[in-house]
């Protein structure tokens, strides 16, 4: 049987680490993904204000990991609860001197595999021997999806919607019409003009390029 594996890497490339490999895999994983939204002020006078696309918030990923001392769970296989569950620790959460932050977490379980960083960890101790000793426990798990930021950048650039446009001058088009199709607003015809070269705006040659970069708001 597969078992779900859980790698620290000391790099975003998430290239190479150290194993965690579970004795018992998880029931079940839930993927949370989330959009986000600006609310656009229609004014007073409106009912209320229009969700605007934002973008896309990180995945997240979460789940429960069982763990087993009394060899009940594991077909007989015991294990140090405690032990095992340090080595989680050190693993996903405790902090790294060498990249000043707990490791980057990679999750692989087959064709599930998510690069991410922990969000949380929350153990539950179930069952003790007489001395206190811990001999079944339950670790909640919740980890954010992780995305490297030059690629993030990359990515967030695609998903604009004030990515680069490219249109063609067509009759009867003028530059302030058309910063407004692309914009939203006719404010930036004036940075347009400049990026493209224009020096008479008014008059826009019909059938050449023009070009509409992303503009801060």
């Amino acid at each position: 049987m597969t078992k779900l594996k859980i790698i620290g890497c000391n790099s975003s490339s998430f290239s190479g680490g150290t194993e965690f490999e579970t004795s018992i895999n998880p029931e079940q994983i839930q993927i949370t993904r989330g959009v986000s939204y600006n609310n656009e002020d229609n004014g007073t006078n409106t009912a209320g204000n229009t969700p605007k696309f934002n973008g896309y918030e990180d995945d997240q990923v979460s789940f429960d990991l069982y763990f087993d001392g009394t060899g009940i769970a594991t077909d007989g296989k015991t294990e140090n609860v405690a032990a095992r569950i340090d080595e989680l620790h050190n693993i996903i959460y405790d902090y790294k001197g060498g990249i000043h932050r707990p490791n980057y977490t990679k999750l692989s379980w087959g064709r599930f595999n998510f690069n991410c960083t922990l969000k949380s960890i929350a153990t539950t101790y179930t069952l003790f021997k007489r001395d206190g000793t811990p001999i079944r426990a339950k670790v909640s798990l919740s980890f954010i999806g992780y995305i490297n930021p030059g690629k993030r950048e990359s990515q967030a650039f695609k998903q604009s919607p004030d990515m680069t446009h490219v249109k063609v001058v067509r009759i009867g088009d003028t530059l302030p019409q058309m910063c407004k199709d692309v914009y939203g607003e006719i404010d930036y015809f004036q940075q347009v003009a400049r990026v493209n070269g224009l020096v008479n705006f008014r008059n826009l040659e019909v059938g050449c390029k023009l070009y509409f970069p992303p503009l801060a708001k």
